[in-house]
């Protein structure tokens, strides 16, 4: 009886010890694609490079945004992180 549940307890533990490792993996791994609607116009001409100042108080600055302007007075930015 002492063996099954110490069996019962240490696949409990270790089942509880994996899942938590598996989550933590998932918060350290990097965001390298974002797409946000913006509500301030359509792109223009420069509308990667606005796209690009739309992340200047973002703790993280994106390398490449591509812009595409929505049939509202809305723009799409697409942009990567990585």
């Amino acid at each position: 009886m002492r063996r099954a549940t110490l069996f019962i307890v240490s696949f409990v533990f270790i089942s509880l010890l994996l899942s938590n490792i598996q989550d933590g993996e998932a918060l350290t791994k990097k965001k390298c694609f974002e797409a946000k609607v913006f509500p301030s116009g359509k792109c223009g001409r420069d509308g990667n490079y606005n796209c690009k100042k739309e992340y200047k108080n973002s703790r993280v600055k994106p390398t490449n945004c591509k812009c595409f302007s929505n049939f509202d007075e809305t723009r799409l930015c697409n942009c990567t992180f990585c």
